[in-house]
């Protein structure tokens, strides 16, 4: 109250709580992370929707020709099959994940060269949201063996 006695004016306040989902926090690995040609190596993508709003998620990834997916480890722990197209090389997964919650999805390749091999896809979330993971993989040549030659008289 001021000093004449009236009241202080009214103050309103409005707040608007925005819900989306939030899959920044989600991660892509292998294992192992060294391996030589002819080796195989599990890629493991766990979608975590960190935000306050159900996510609608399609993954994406077109995989190197340095590796050769087993078609046979594909799975999804949740959502829609986990697919693989052998003449695009497009790995792709489509699932609702709601918040708080996290999908696992999973996959093996066999080393065809050796080299830097990285798998890169990209999580979108429904409401225009990207999310980009990368991993990689050191592949080795298989090693040689070669014995010395004796020459005798």
């Amino acid at each position: 109250f001021v000093d004449d006695g009236t009241p202080p004016p009214l103050r309103l306040e409005a707040h608007t709580a925005t819900r989306s989902p939030d899959l920044t926090t989600s991660a892509l690995t292998a294992e192992p992370l060294a391996l030589v040609v002819g080796d195989t190596v599990t890629f493991t993508a766990r979608v975590i929707n960190s935000g306050s709003a159900p996510a609608r998620v399609t993954l994406t990834g077109t995989l190197p020709a340095a590796l050769d997916v087993i078609t046979e480890t594909l799975w999804a722990g949740s959502g829609g099959p986990l697919t693989y197209n052998l003449a695009t090389r497009v790995l792709s997964w489509q699932g609702n994940v709601p918040p708080q919650a996290i999908a696992e999805l999973r996959f093996a390749a066999r080393a065809r060269m050796w080299g830097e091999v990285t798998v890169a896809i990209v999580l979108e979330d429904g409401y225009a949201g990207l999310a980009p993971l990368r991993e990689s993989a050191s592949v080795q040549p298989r090693a040689r063996l070669y014995f010395p030659a004796v020459m005798k008289d």
